[in-house]
């Protein structure tokens, strides 16, 4: 499996690796992962962190909007609704609605369960984009 992020292409071989890798982050806590199987771009999985916060996109095929996590509890602190990631670049901020947060932890299971059968993984609670 491939994991990017904002500087470096991890490739990955165990699933202990991926709770290392999705802990990593830049600038404030922040860092954003494209996971793929080597030799294809699709199905892929989109991670966003922040510290202990994620948001996980699934792309099924290339062109489909595909699913974001959906949240099962408030575990944003930021009252406006909104917590702040990055997404293409680490110092240009963007906010997603605190409905599509998961946590950190859930985020890696996520990958972990990926890792194992590169379908849309059943570890959290998916929306149709």
């Amino acid at each position: 499996m491939c994991i990017c992020d904002f500087y470096k292409e991890y490739v990955v071989a165990h699933q202990n690796e991926v709770n290392h890798i999705l802990r990593i982050n830049y600038g404030g806590g922040y860092n954003s992962f494209w996971v793929s199987m080597e030799n294809n771009s699709y199905p892929c999985l989109a991670i966003l962190t922040n510290n202990n916060l994620a948001c996980v996109h699934y792309f099924p095929e290339e062109g489909d909007s595909g699913f974001q996590s959906v949240s099962t509890e408030n575990l944003s602190k930021n009252t406006s609704g909104e917590t702040e990631f990055r997404v293409d670049n680490i110092n240009r901020p963007q906010f997603l609605n605190n409905d599509a947060v998961v946590s950190l932890r859930e985020a890696i299971e996520v990958v972990q369960e990926f890792m194992v059968l590169p379908l849309r993984p059943t570890a959290i609670t998916w929306r149709e984009l």
